[in-house]
C-alpha cells in the first residue's frame, strides 16, 4: 500500500475506530449533551483529575504479584501506597543509615533515578552485565567520596560507600523474581562523567566540579538517545526475567533548576514531552508494558489544590487519591 511515505507503525483500522469512539467514554474534550458526563471539561471542575486508562490496553494484576518499582521520587510514594494495601513490594525493603542523608529524607530516598541512564545502568551493574570503567566513587576529600549513582548521601569514606553499592546491587537482584516493574521516569538534563563516560544520576557536587574542572558535562539528550537506552533496559529485563510485566509512569515533579539557558517552564516541559513520548511508544511496541497516566492525572488538577507551597512537591493527598486509582484499576 502506497501511504506517502509515512511510518510504517501507528495506524487503526476503520473499524476498530468506530468500536472504540462507540466504548471510549472519555474521547470527548467538552461536549453539550449532558449523557457526556465524562468530558475532559467535567473532569477538570473536580478537585482531582480521573483519568482513564486505555481502553484497549488495560491490564489487570494480582495481589499476589511481587512488586519491584525504580525511577524518580515519585516511585516510592507508590511503593508506600502498594504497601498500605497489602501488595507485596521488592523495593522498599533496604533502609539506609539516615546519618548517611544530607538532610531528612525517605530511609529508601539513595534509591532514586532520575534519569533512564542511571535506572539501566544500575540493572547492568546488579546483574553482572557492566562493569563500570573508572571508579564510580570521586575523590573530593581526604577519605571524603562522591558517589555518582546514588542520589541525597553526603561525602563519605570509600568503604562506606562500596559497603552501601553491595547493598543496592543485591537489593535490585530481586527485579528476577518479580512479577510485576514499576518504572517512573523522572528527567532528561544529566551530567556525563568524561573520564568514566558514565551518565550521572543527579548533578556533580560542587566539590567535585570546582576540583575537576573540564570532566563534568552537561548533556539534554534528544528523544532518539532516551527510546534506546530505555528500549535497552527492557531488553535486558526481558531477558534476565521473561515473564516480568512493566508499567511505565511519568513523574510529576518538574526539574527544579534547568543548567541550560532557557526557562525551567519550558525545559521541564521539553523533559516530560520527551519521556512521556518514550513511555507512550514503549507501551505501544511491547506487550508486556503499559503505560498508567499519573502524570496527566497530576498535571490536569486544580493547581492551588495539587502542589505544595514549593510547586515541586505533590501534597500527599494528590499522591493518594492518584495511587489508589492505580491499585483500584490495575490490581484485582
Amino acid at each position: 500500500m502506497f501511504r506517502n511515505n509515512l511510518p510504517k507503525h501507528g495506524y487503526t483500522s476503520a473499524e476498530t475506530v468506530r468500536r472504540n469512539y462507540k466504548i471510549n467514554h472519555h474521547n470527548r474534550w467538552a461536549s453539550v449533551n449532558p449523557k457526556h458526563k465524562f468530558t475532559a471539561q467535567n473532569r477538570f471542575s473536580k478537585d482531582f483529575f480521573h483519568c482513564a486508562s486505555n481502553i484497549n490496553g488495560q491490564k489487570r494484576f494480582s495481589r499476589d504479584s511481587k512488586v519491584f518499582t525504580m525511577g524518580s521520587c515519585f516511585a516510592r510514594y507508590i511503593e508506600i501506597a502498594l504497601r498500605e494495601n497489602k501488595i507485596s513490594v521488592l523495593s522498599d525493603k533496604l533502609s539506609i543509615d539516615p546519618s548517611l542523608y544530607t538532610g531528612p529524607r525517605s530511609a529508601s530516598a539513595a534509591l532514586n533515578k532520575f534519569n533512564i541512564p542511571s535506572m539501566k545502568n544500575e540493572f547492568l551493574k546488579s546483574l553482572g552485565h557492566l562493569e563500570i570503567n573508572g571508579d564510580p566513587f570521586i575523590k573530593v576529600r581526604d577519605d571524603q567520596y562522591f558517589d555518582t549513582s546514588t542520589a541525597g548521601l553526603i561525602l563519605a569514606p570509600y568503604e562506606v560507600l562500596l559497603s552501601l553499592q553491595h547493598q543496592i546491587a543485591e537489593f535490585n537482584k530481586q527485579i528476577l523474581e518479580a512479577d510485576l516493574f514499576v518504572c517512573t521516569l523522572g528527567l532528561v538534563e544529566m551530567f556525563v562523567d568524561n573520564e568514566t563516560g558514565c551518565v550521572l544520576n543527579t548533578s556533580p557536587h560542587p566539590l567535585c566540579m570546582k576540583k575537576y574542572r573540564g570532566r563534568f558535562d552537561h548533556f539534554r539528550p534528544d528523544y532518539g538517545y532516551l527510546r534506546t537506552e530505555l528500549a535497552d533496559m527492557l531488553d535486558l529485563l526481558a531477558e534476565v526475567n521473561p515473564s516480568l510485566e512493566v508499567v511505565v509512569t511519568v513523574s510529576p515533579v518538574p526539574l527544579q533548576s534547568t543548567m541550560t539557558s532557557d526557562d525551567v517552564v519550558v525545559s521541564n516541559t521539553l523533559s516530560k514531552s520527551l519521556l512521556r513520548v518514550v513511555a507512550q511508544e514503549a507501551s505501544e511496541e511491547r506487550d508486556n508494558v503499559s503505560y498508567f497516566p499519573s502524570f496527566e492525572m497530576v498535571m490536569n488538577s486544580p493547581r492551588g489544590l495539587t502542589w505544595e507551597d514549593d510547586c515541586i512537591h505533590v501534597r500527599s493527598e494528590v499522591v493518594k487519591l492518584v495511587t489508589s486509582s492505580f491499585i483500584e484499576n490495575w490490581f484485582h
